[in-house]
């Protein structure tokens, strides 16, 4: 399994999509990445990437709000010592919190709303039943 070569050390860093843990050799990123993972991962990445550059445009104010206490606002820990620390979130963290708000507040996937996105359910004997498989329309 490869990282790549500008892969931070920091858990807490924020990744660029481009620079992601790889299932196979770094050497072959360039040629079969697409086969090996999901293409909506890498596109959705990119998307909350940009929504995130941009100070989280399209959100709730709640949901700017809620985003910005969270990574935003620095949060100061008591330690066994007396002395305080930054308290931050991993990244992966973040993403999926971000993530969560972008389809919900931006892209407006809602369970009962049409969106730009094709929804279907898999239901076949490799899938539980139920199980939403999301694509770009």
């Amino acid at each position: 399994m490869a990282l790549h070569p500008e892969f931070p050390t920091s858990p807490y860093a924020i990744l660029d999509p481009a620079v992601r843990w790889f299932p196979a050799d770094e050497a072959l990123r360039e040629t079969t990445m697409d086969k090996l993972m999901p293409p909506l991962v890498s596109q959705l990445r990119k998307k909350v990437k940009e929504w995130r550059d941009s100070g989280y445009a399209g959100a709730t104010g709640t949901s700017r709000s809620l985003l910005s206490s969270w990574f935003l606002t620095p949060h100061l820990m008591p330690q066994a010592d007396g002395t305080m620390s930054e308290f931050q979130y991993y990244f992966g963290q973040r993403e999926a919190l971000e993530t969560i708000v972008y389809l919900y507040d931006v892209v407006l996937l809602h369970p009962t709303t049409k969106t730009p996105w094709t929804i279907s359910w898999a239901s076949g004997r490799a899938a539980p039943p139920r199980i939403p498989r999301l694509t770009w329309a």
